[in-house]
């Protein structure tokens, strides 16, 4: 799916956000030699270490934030509520979830760990239809340091809930 995305994508939005989608795939599988091998004729997004993965993602987030920044015609809003990503993904200790949706209305993000027991709560208020970023620290709701894994992320707007993964390495 990713390999069609950068093939023929529909946006230079939508071909930057293939490109972020392959280069995390791509590290993952390498941090996790258990893994079943990925192969892709984009070997370009294959680096030799995290410092170079860390340093060319971080390039593709700001070139995706100019982009977003640039013209409101170039990223539509959705129908429905939706968090776009979660950057840098895999992070320490901190990541900016990126959402969007699609009229005014109540918002809730909330953190989960991998069992459903809630971590943290990090918004709810009443919000503007559109693009929104939020910080997570790493941190419950005690202002703890949470621990290395995989943790979620709930988006409660506009009548829908979207989930997304996010993994925490220290």
């Amino acid at each position: 799916m990713i390999q069609v995305r950068l093939t023929d994508p529909e946006s230079e939005i939508d071909s930057l956000l293939a490109v972020m989608d392959l280069e995390i795939v791509l590290q993952l599988a390498a941090m996790d030699q258990s893994k079943r091998p990925i192969t892709t004729k984009y070997t370009q997004y294959i680096y030799p270490n995290r410092k170079v993965y860390n340093a060319r993602h971080a390039e593709h987030w700001d070139k995706l934030n100019q982009l977003y920044n640039t013209e409101e015609d170039l990223v539509p809003i959705p129908n429905s509520s939706v968090i776009s990503s979660n950057y840098p993904n895999p992070f320490n200790p901190i990541t900016t979830i990126a959402f969007s949706i699609p009229e005014d209305s109540k918002v809730k993000l909330t953190i989960f760990n991998i069992k459903g027991q809630k971590i943290k709560d990090l918004v709810s208020e009443n919000m503007l239809r559109g693009h929104h970023k939020f910080v997570w620290d790493g941190r419950d709701d005690g202002n703890r340091t949470v621990s290395s894994g995989i943790y979620f992320v709930k988006l409660y707007a506009a009548g829908n809930s979207y989930t997304h993964k996010m993994m925490l390495m220290k």
